[in-house]
């Protein structure tokens, strides 16, 4: 019900931007894609959507540093895309391309000062490394939850935990059963949101 953020990393096609567009408290999205067919759509999407007056979608992907690397891509799925190393157990053909990636310096330029930010992430296992991006940066505490893909058979689930929970994001709310599965993170109500934060400073 208050304003906020939407901060949708490894956007796709942009389905969360969307229903994140639908709620009238939401006053900016940030969407990052870093494969540019993928981020074409995205872009009509959110044009086609209404959304262009406060959406901005960012054609590089989060990590650690800033890069170009090498992606794989699924035939079958335009949401497979991954940068790490399980890309043989896609069920089908899959190619490579070279994409843009950036830190979180280059992301804060595009966050608006003053709102709380609600994340998502579905970047095929290259969550921890975004997860400590986003929590080690100056914005961290105005993050009021963090919405993310997990899959056993990639992601160390335990690592990302305990770096959620050293931050403070210590109710994790489960969806889904198997290896594959959702996570909502949220903050310890103790930790609050300082004014500070929400200033900018």
């Amino acid at each position: 019900n208050e304003p906020f953020c939407f901060l949708d990393i490894g956007a796709n096609q942009g389905l969360f931007s969307l229903i994140a567009g639908q709620n009238a408290a939401c006053q900016s999205i940030v969407a990052l894609e870093p494969v540019p067919d993928t981020h074409q759509r995205l872009s009509a999407n959110l044009e086609l959507n209404g959304l262009s007056d406060r959406a901005t979608a960012l054609n590089f992907g989060l990590s650690e540093k800033a890069e170009t690397r090498t992606i794989t891509l699924s035939k079958a799925h335009s949401g497979m895309a991954t940068l790490g190393t399980h890309a043989d157990q896609f069920r089908a053909e899959n190619s490579e391309i070279m994409v843009k990636l950036a830190t979180m310096t280059e992301v804060m330029q595009h966050l608006p000062e003053g709102l709380p930010i609600f994340v998502k992430i579905d970047v095929e296992g290259h969550e921890e490394v975004v997860i400590r991006q986003l929590l080690g940066s100056s914005v961290a505490r105005r993050i009021m939850a963090i919405f993310y893909e997990q899959d056993d058979r990639w992601s160390d689930n335990g690592a990302i935990t305990s770096v959620l929970h050293s931050s403070g994001f210590e109710r994790l709310h489960q969806y889904g059963r198997g290896l594959h599965y959702d996570v909502l993170a949220v903050p310890n109500p103790l930790m609050g949101l300082r004014p500070s934060d929400l200033n900018g400073t």
